[in-house]
């Protein structure tokens, strides 16, 4: 993300690295990306994003 709206940081929780959290041998998401989709719709492009994400998600602070 670029601009100077954007609050930098770590957002979210870490992942887990233990052998046991992993999914497929990957990463186990935290965050449903759908919720990033969404802030992006209705916050910059003033879309309602129900539709197009098929859904309500949360929506990260750190795009708003």
């Amino acid at each position: 993300m670029l601009g100077e709206k954007v609050k930098g940081g770590h957002f979210g929780e870490m992942p887990s690295l233990k052998a046991e959290h992993l999914v497929r041998a990957d990463l186990n998401p935290n965050m449903d990306f759908r919720s990033i989709y969404s802030t992006i719709l209705e916050k910059w492009l003033g879309l309602n994003p129900a539709p197009i994400v098929n859904g309500t998600f949360e929506q990260p602070a750190f795009l708003n």
